[in-house]
């Protein structure tokens, strides 16, 4: 099999795509760390990317860093500190202190330390990458090791110029936080707090400066303004299909509407929940849980209903799920994923603004304009989902959303019923829509879009503070506010349930 692309190439391909959407917006960007290698490798590999005006590197290892090394930290950590002091000359208190600051950092560079190992085959390619010298940049770093870390004058010095003092800041040092062509400032403190410095405010302060341009003087001629016709804005709210039909909107509090009533709090832990079969399931980067009891203890991430199961991943695997059987499936750089007991489906971006959706054999199932590819299991089917389109797979049907009046429309999630594609977007609006053009919008600002569950005769969109039971047979859209205690992280809703993953527990409605 293909070795697994890295890491930071696969983060710059989608911030390039992210810089591309807004061509018009000047940026500004302070890079930290892997961040700036990130940014680094973006620019050199898009030299058509022109809106970013100027960049700050602070303790970005462009030549690698050896404090990722496992090699050379299992050598100390693997010691007790008394040994270890002994062998290299060292108190043992810094030892000690040695030992817990390299098993932090190299956790918390997680996949990415292969990529800054000096040396790195990613490193080396960088290295023969092209300058951006249309872009003024600065390299920034710091002179002293954190948590009063000097291995200066011993035997680890050589191995760690990063650890000793007026060489390193604990993560770079002189020679490899900058390139060539890039000056270099250091300032007082560490890699982790010189940036908030006062010092060094000022100077990224005076870095980044800029005078804001001259506005031109009205004149009446100048900024003609256009109002859209009442027959524009009917269109533009409402499906287009000869005659213009209206969705009503309800309002009403949680304890006083028809449709939806609170049960009760489970205290389980994690942020995201699905359910199948009546079992509910949570995860959080601690593991998985089903009841609240945890039968899996690795950071689970994507956690959604498949196909007769649930599905989700870890670094490494993707898996589906049904009561105690999993199948498992190997994980590959995505935006989603969803796994069924007999394939996985990824959703893998390009650079040109369009999605592919993968199998688990590497064969692409469908091809999407736009970006943040989702795979949603809308209860009935799979869809492939874009910010721009929505493909049925089961059915090979591909639904372009419109562009009503020269507006666009983000889609941030998608359902379909009775051949129209229901959608959230990303201003917090409902998007009907069908394949041949005909479309409704309605709701903006307060239809939340955390996700769009099934449930009866209702749509259900869940927001931050308000649930919304949308009757599309009726047109008719029931807002219903609740005022939710904590951060609302996920939801889900199983047949008359809806389920709300909260930082305060699992908060479980009756929905009719």
């Amino acid at each position: 099999s293909e070795p697994m692309q890295s890491p930071i190439v696969f983060e710059a391909e989608r911030l390039a795509q992210e810089l591309k959407r807004y061509p018009n917006v000047q940026f500004d960007v302070l890079a930290h760390e892997v961040g700036g290698l990130i940014l680094y490798y973006c620019l050199a590999m898009h030299p058509e990317i022109k809106n970013i005006r100027k960049v700050a590197y602070v303790s970005t290892p462009f030549y690698g860093t050896n404090v990722v090394d496992p090699r050379l930290a299992t050598t100390i950590y693997a010691s007790k500190p008394s040994a270890a002091a002994l062998l290299y000359n060292l108190p043992e208190s810094i030892v000690a202190t040695i030992q817990g600051y390299l098993k932090s950092y190299i956790e918390a560079v997680n996949i990415y330390y292969s990529d800054i190992l000096p040396n790195s085959e990613f490193l080396k390619r960088l290295q023969y990458l092209p300058y951006r010298n249309d872009i003024p940049t600065i390299a920034y770093m710091g002179n002293t090791p954190p948590l009063s870390i000097d291995v200066g004058g011993s035997l680890l010095e050589k191995f760690y110029p990063e650890l000793t003092l007026n060489l390193g800041d604990g993560v770079v040092t002189r020679n490899s936080a900058r390139l060539p062509y890039m000056t270099l400032k250091i300032f007082n403190g560490s890699w982790n707090d010189f940036y908030s410095s006062e010092p060094f405010i000022e100077e990224i302060k005076k870095f980044f400066a800029f005078e804001i341009p001259e506005i031109p003087a009205y004149k009446d001629d100048t900024f003609a303004e256009r109002v859209k016709s009442e027959k524009e804005k009917i269109l533009e709210r409402f499906i287009t299909s000869g005659s213009a039909e209206g969705f009503y909107v309800d309002e009403w509090k949680i304890g006083d509407n028809p449709y939806i009533k609170f049960l009760r709090t489970y205290n389980y832990p994690g942020t995201q929940v699905a359910v199948y079969g009546g079992i509910v399931y949570t995860a959080d980067e601690k593991g998985l849980y089903v009841a609240g009891t945890r039968v899996w203890e690795e950071s689970v991430i994507g956690l959604k209903e498949t196909i007769d199961g649930v599905s989700y991943g870890t670094q490494r695997k993707v898996y589906y799920r049904k009561l105690a059987a999993t199948v498992t499936f190997e994980q590959t750089p995505a935006d989603d994923f969803i796994a069924t007991k007999d394939y996985a489906i990824f959703a893998k971006p390009r650079s040109n603004n369009k999605v592919d959706f993968v199998d688990n054999t590497g064969n692409v199932l469908a091809t999407l304009q736009g970006v943040y590819g989702r795979v949603i299991y809308d209860g009935n089917e799979l869809l492939f989902v874009t910010n721009r389109e929505v493909y049925r797979y089961f059915y090979g049907i591909k639904y372009t959303a419109p562009l009503g009046l020269r507006n666009s429309y983000d889609i941030t999630y998608a359902m379909v019923v009775d051949d129209y594609i229901i959608a959230t977007t990303r201003a917090y609006g409902l998007l009907v829509f069908d394949k041949m053009g005909r479309y409704a919008y309605v709701g903006e600002g307060w239809i939340g879009n955390l996700g769009l569950y099934r449930s009866g005769n209702f749509v259900v969109a869940v927001g931050d503070s308000f649930i919304t039971l949308i009757d599309f047979s009726a047109r008719r859209i029931h807002r219903i506010v609740e005022d939710v205690a904590g951060i609302v992280y996920d939801a889900t809703v199983w047949e008359d349930k809806l389920y709300l993953m909260t930082s305060e527990g699992l908060l479980i409605y009756k929905i009719g």
